[in-house]
């Protein structure tokens, strides 16, 4: 039996949609404010796309801009029921409600299928596992990355035994203010200094950096380092990784990744540099530029971060270090377009559907229901709102199809209906009592439907439901009731409600 991944891989498909469009309303403010934003605001918005992706269930507001977008999934992909076919040859037998359908008997009566409507998305099953299987090869392929490196570093480092190094890292620790201990390791596996561990915290620096850097140049290096720790940013990092697996799809949200760790390295920097004056900010970003003589591509890693990870936006940081903008004014215009992209893009739409309650919206597809089975009015819109647990889809569909096409040969005909209870059963089950006025048997007797909800649709339950006249109930009630077989719903002097089990 094959797992449905459906329901997950919608909710993760509309959970993704949002967060790109928080992306591009990101990226839009940036290219506005041109790097005048303070370095931590410009990490802060950031920060507030993980939010995004985490908290998916928000709540509506007229100015969220989803008001203004079609994102409903189930809309997007469900598929609407095959064309009916309304010249199938079909006869009815009175007697045992047997249906001959093009040749083919089949019983009214037997349940055939209960998930009939699942063949309706052979597709999007198919893009479920396309995805889970991309979850799996991405995480896997990160697991055995991040686990060589550690292997590699077990192997490969020692306790840095310089004591004016030492020394200098316990100043600068109180300059940041960390009092837990960081310890100071030399290590062949990373190429610049990089703070790696996310519960034990230690700082890595390569062995032939120790004598090329005077004590001064290695101030700089930890304070950016701690600055790391002090942010916490490897734990961001984690969490921000496995958020782009699960949606590994969305280009948006890799180049996200990619400019928030670049923006990351900016804030730690400006969070380094705070204390400094202009000369010392000077001789830090001239530390950065040494480094460059060092640097690798850094190994695929969600344990550390390192000081130089990337040179291709090195300028800009060594713009933003030596202008080291903290004015109130931008800090102020940072404040507002934080509180404008969470109140536009945190938020979810106000759609109608909140403002309906839940018995309203039974009631609604209750009623297009039965309007469409009145007469047999409109084959299409019965279709698209039942669920038939007795057979497959296809079978449901042409037998529809006939009754409705030959709605003159039978001779009980609903004619009228009203609803006279909505009760709730259980979250997304409810039960409609109905009293219904048919041209033959007169007014039944109130019993209920069943109402469900399924992949965000609420439809009527067409079960095994019979109306036995009350002359042949009357006569035969005992040895109905007695066979075990069926259930009684409900009885007046026009007829016998019953439910085949």
């Amino acid at each position: 039996m094959l797992l449905n991944f459906q329901p997950v891989f919608l909710f993760i498909l509309n959970i993704s949609f949002k967060a790109g469009v928080m992306v591009v309303l990101i990226l839009t403010i940036k290219v506005l404010f041109k790097d005048r934003l303070p370095a931590s605001w410009n990490y802060y918005l950031w920060l507030l796309l993980i939010l995004r992706l985490l908290l998916p269930d928000s709540l509506g507001s007229q100015l969220s801009i989803f008001n203004y977008l079609d994102i409903n999934p189930h809309e997007a992909v469900t598929l609407q029921p095959s064309s009916l076919q309304p010249n199938t040859t079909m006869t009815i037998s009175n007697n045992n409600m047997d249906v001959n359908i093009n040749g083919e008997n089949v019983n009214y009566l037997k349940s055939f299928d209960s998930h009939s409507r699942k063949s309706n998305f052979y597709l999007l099953n198919w893009l479920s596992f396309i995805w889970i299987a991309g979850v799996l090869l991405i995480s896997i392929a990160i697991y055995r990355a991040n686990r060589k490196f550690a292997i590699t570093l077990k192997k490969n480092s020692k306790p840095c035994m310089d004591s004016s190094l030492l020394e200098q890292l316990e100043t600068c620790k109180q300059i940041i203010g960390i009092n837990r201990r960081v310890p100071l390791m030399t290590t062949s596996a990373v190429c610049v200094p990089s703070l790696y561990g996310l519960w034990r915290p230690r700082i890595l620096i390569p062995p032939k950096g120790v004598e090329s850097f005077s004590t001064e140049e290695w101030k700089h290096v930890f304070l950016h380092e701690l600055a790391h720790l002090k942010r916490k940013d490897i734990g961001v990092n984690w969490i921000v990784n496995i958020l782009v697996i699960i949606h590994w799809f969305n280009p948006l949200l890799w180049l996200a990744l990619r400019k928030m760790r670049e923006d990351q390295e900016i804030a730690s920097d400006y969070l380094a540099v705070s204390s400094m004056n202009k000369q010392q900010s000077q001789e830090y970003a001239a530390v950065l530029i040494k480094w460059m003589e060092y640097f690798q591509k850094p190994p695929l890693t969600v344990h550390s971060v390192s000081m130089l990870d990337n040179k291709r936006y090195l300028k800009r940081r060594i713009q933003m270090i030596i202008q080291k903008r903290a004015s109130y004014k931008w800090s102020l215009v940072g404040m507002l377009a934080l509180a404008l992209l969470a109140a536009v893009s945190l938020t979810s739409a106000k759609a109608e559907e909140e403002v309906k309650s839940e018995d309203v919206r039974v009631k609604e597809v209750v009623t297009k229901t039965f309007e469409a089975l009145q007469h047999f009015q409109d084959a299409d819109t019965f279709l698209s709102h039942t669920i038939d647990v007795r057979y497959s889809q296809p079978v449901a569909n042409k037998l529809a199809a006939d009754v409705f096409a030959n709605k003159g040969l039978n001779p009980n005909t609903l004619i009228d209906f009203k609803i006279e209870k909505i009760e709730k059963l259980n979250v997304g089950e409810y039960k409609a009592y109905l009293s219904k006025t048919y041209s033959d048997l007169g007014k039944l007797p109130v019993y209920g439907i069943p109402v469900v909800k399924r992949d965000g649709e609420w439809l009527v339950v067409i079960e095994n439901i019979e109306f036995v006249p009350s002359q042949f109930w009357l006569k035969n009630k005992d040895s109905i009731t007695n066979s075990g077989k069926v259930e009684v719903l409900a009885v007046n002097e026009n007829a016998a409600v019953i439910r085949r089990k």
